[in-house]
């Protein structure tokens, strides 16, 4: 039975990959082999096979955070000497002390990751890229076209990735691992993940599909993890749907009304406008008249207004809460007013 373990930087689950069964091909990304635990020491103990899914000016960067010298470490690039002056204390310190406090972590630990004074890295096992570069030893092209058509009559959905991780599960079927097991790697936060997450749960879902024995571990958000279940663990309320479709039908409503507010107040300034010139008794009184009922229209119409005008604020604010978005909990009403108020 062939097994795979996919491990990611993720500190809270990262540590418990089977570094030391042999049965597991071990698969790691990025930086990752130079992420520390908090001994100070790399926590990736071994690996299969590795992966830079990222195009050539993305990993080439000199300020990558994760690890500065990653350009070093994917070309293999000789030691500098400040670099082995670093390896040299660090061989004499491990000899009386232990790695328990800062002063004693130092940036190169050779003896992980396969590397030697001769050598920064391991060249024994292949790294996955986009395109082939030549000058990365063991770079090799991702089989793309063989993976996406594993099923070929799902080719085109299978063109779906938007992380390494993804890449990883997919050639891991394609090359027909039985059981895949996958530590460091959540994706709980609603940064880049919110977008990553939906494709590596797809994969997922395809791994289940095809038979695959699948292992996450306690309390993996992939694959719902924690997440509540919907109908059952508690009452559905109101979905954004249901609020967007609420929010619209307040718009609608307010609008009409306002637009109808609106034609008042140009009737009602029209009228007072003629009547500052000379009219007749008889047209006089009939002007009075209608503004008079136009004051009374106006009226009506501002209870509408402001019911429709406070439910579309309720629940944009309610949408604005959903999305993580700030509110503007400012709800401001159109009052009442007497006729002549517009002139003070």
């Amino acid at each position: 039975m062939k097994k795979l373990a996919i491990v990611g930087m993720a500190e809270t689950t990262r540590h418990l990959a089977p570094w030391d069964d042999e049965d597991y091909e071990i698969w790691g990304m990025n930086e990752a082999y130079f992420v520390k635990g908090g001994d100070g020491i790399p926590y990736f103990k071994r690996w299969d096979r590795w992966f830079q899914m990222h195009p050539k000016w993305d990993y080439m960067k000199a300020d990558n955070f994760n690890h500065m010298k990653h350009v070093q470490w994917i070309t293999n690039a000789p030691w500098e000497l400040d670099e082995l002056a670093e390896i040299e204390l660090l061989n004499k310190r491990e000899e009386t002390a232990k790695f328990n406090d800062d002063k004693h972590k130092i940036e190169a630990h050779p003896e992980m990751n396969g590397a030697t004074l001769e050598s920064r890295r391991g060249t024994d096992f292949p790294i996955y890229m986009l395109e082939q570069f030549d000058d990365i030893p063991g770079c090799v092209v991702y089989p793309f076209e063989d993976v996406i058509h594993m099923i070929p009559s799902a080719a085109e959905y299978l063109k779906y990735f938007t992380q390494s991780f993804s890449y990883m599960i997919a050639l891991g079927l394609y090359e027909g691992f039985d059981e895949i097991h996958v530590y460091g790697i959540e994706m709980g936060s609603s940064t880049e993940y919110g977008y990553q997450k939906p494709c590596a749960e797809f994969w997922l879902g395809v791994a289940l599909g095809m038979g695959k024995k699948l292992v996450l571990t306690p309390k993996c958000k992939l694959l719902g993890g924690t997440t509540e279940l919907y109908g059952y663990d508690k009452t559905a309320g109101l979905t954004r749907m249901h609020l967007e479709i609420e929010r619209n039908t307040y718009a609608q409503k307010f609008n009409e009304a306002r637009e109808g507010l609106g034609k008042i107040e140009g009737e009602t300034l029209h009228l007072k406008k003629l009547m500052e010139g000379s009219l007749s008794k008889g047209k006089r009184e009939k002007y009075d008249k209608r503004l008079l009922q136009l004051d009374r229209d106006r009226s009506n119409l501002l209870i509408p207004v402001n019911v429709f005008n406070h439910g579309l604020r309720l629940r944009t604010n309610d949408i604005a809460k959903l999305d993580g978005m700030p509110t503007n909990d400012d709800i401001q009403f159109i009052l009442p007013r007497g006729r002549g108020d517009d002139e003070t």
